[in-house]
């Protein structure tokens, strides 16, 4: 699989594990998901780079490298998936 098809994978299992709306340029190797969906906590812990490094901040980009792999994704929708639950009040 090219890195193309590569990024096309891990973004539409992103998109099918959770309603978030998200950004791609297909050519490119970044992923844009609207800030207001994310927690401080998780930017923090899987080094999210942030559109902008201030208050006005609307989007937080993963960058897509040879060594993120797509376990690294699950693992970031699965906690984000919780803490949009917890928000929400939603219990499993």
């Amino acid at each position: 699989m090219n890195f193309t098809q590569r990024v096309n994978n891990i973004a539409i299992h992103a998109q099918n594990a959770q309603d978030i709306p998200y950004f791609l340029e297909p050519f490119m190797n970044i992923v844009a998901l609207e800030a207001k969906n994310i927690d401080l906590a998780l930017t923090k812990r899987f080094d999210l780079v942030p559109q902008q490094h201030n208050a006005e901040n609307k989007r937080h980009k993963i960058v897509l490298m040879d060594h993120v792999e797509v376990e690294h994704l699950t693992t970031f929708i699965a906690q984000l998936k919780a803490t949009m639950h917890v928000e929400k009040g939603i219990t499993a």
